[in-house]
């Protein structure tokens, strides 16, 4: 299903063209979506008109491998594809705030002239690579002027004052912090997290496997 990095280097040892190798990347894609993150395994369950959003689908071959999946699932389904499927999900977001807006809550919004005026950059290189777990994600750090900020003099990344960074790209919280003391608070609101909402696979294993029987 999911096709990590070690198994693209392993297929070119194996002799695979770029070219094959990118066919597979594309052709494993609509699994991903609709069977491992959806969890959707009848796609006719959930009718059969599709939009397809997202930045990937500006290529072509991803568009057919998801034109080819659907159709084998839902033979007479309507594909169509978002016209700015870039941002659908910024648009989707946009909808969502204007609905959950009320009259009497002031607003946050900078205003226009100020995302006209914003000023930012971004990295991702081996220095923004997140060091806190074996998966070392590779991040961005996304940095904006805003008046007031502190920056980060001491980071792998230095930030001079008047700036503030966003940390993208990061698969768990522990991935939103630089430093050690920020890791380990982080850490102290996932266990309180885990306290207050456990895991029910792991009661019920623990459940399961509990000795129940008393020899004495």
């Amino acid at each position: 299903g999911v096709f990590l990095q070690s198994d693209i280097i392993r297929q070119q040892r194996h002799g695979w063209s770029p070219a094959e190798i990118m066919a597979s990347l594309a052709a494993i894609l609509p699994l991903n979506v609709w069977v491992y993150a959806a969890q959707i395994h009848n796609l006719r369950s959930i009718g059969r008109c599709f939009v397809l959003q997202g930045g990937t689908h500006r290529n072509l071959a991803v568009v057919k491998a998801q034109v080819d999946f659907i159709t084998a699932k839902v033979p007479d389904a309507e594909i169509l594809i978002h016209p700015y499927a870039g941002e659908a999900g910024a648009i989707g977001a946009a909808l969502a705030a204007r609905d959950a807006w009320h009259e009497d809550r002031p607003s946050r919004f900078r205003g226009f002239d100020a995302v006209d005026r914003l000023e930012y950059r971004s990295t991702t290189s081996g220095d923004t690579t997140c060091v806190w777990c074996p998966v070392h994600c590779r991040r961005t750090f996304i940095d904006v002027r805003l008046e007031g900020s502190g920056g980060r003099a001491w980071s792998k990344v230095p930030l001079d004052e008047g700036w503030e960074r966003i940390i993208s790209g990061n698969a768990c919280p522990k991935g939103q912090v630089e430093d050690v003391s920020e890791v380990k608070l982080v850490k102290r609101e996932m266990e309180e997290l885990r306290r207050a909402f456990p895991n029910v696979g792991d009661l019920v294993r623990k459940s399961a496997f509990r000795r129940s029987f008393d020899p004495s």
